[in-house]
């Protein structure tokens, strides 16, 4: 019975001899492999951080294209309310030079 319990144990030391063996070449493997990964997260994060660049900018364009719009509406009211006023207030500044003129021209 020893025989048999010393052939167990040899074949069991020789089972975990290669399993030793497999898990250090998966872990060589690995180590070699690390640094791609490494690598390859890396892109991507630049990758994403420049993504959130871009929206940031996509929103910036938006609000400053809607900024201008809004711009240019006020612009085109004060234009607008200026030529108003201006018309109102020539009107009756050209009937009182006309006058003027008209009462100039009899003396």
């Amino acid at each position: 019975m020893k025989g048999t319990q010393l052939t167990q144990l040899s074949e069991d030391y020789e089972l975990i001899r290669e399993s030793i063996e497999a898990i250090h070449s998966i872990m060589k493997r690995k180590k070699e492999l690390l640094p791609e990964l490494h690598k390859e997260a890396k892109d991507a994060e630049m990758k994403y951080k420049e993504m959130q660049q871009a929206r940031e900018l996509e929103v910036t364009v938006a609000r400053l294209k809607n900024e201008m719009a809004w711009a240019q509406v006020d612009e085109i009211e004060y234009v607008s309310n200026f030529n108003s006023e201006c018309e109102t207030d020539m009107i009756p500044r050209a009937h009182e030079l006309i006058w003027s003129f008209s009462k100039w021209k009899k003396l």
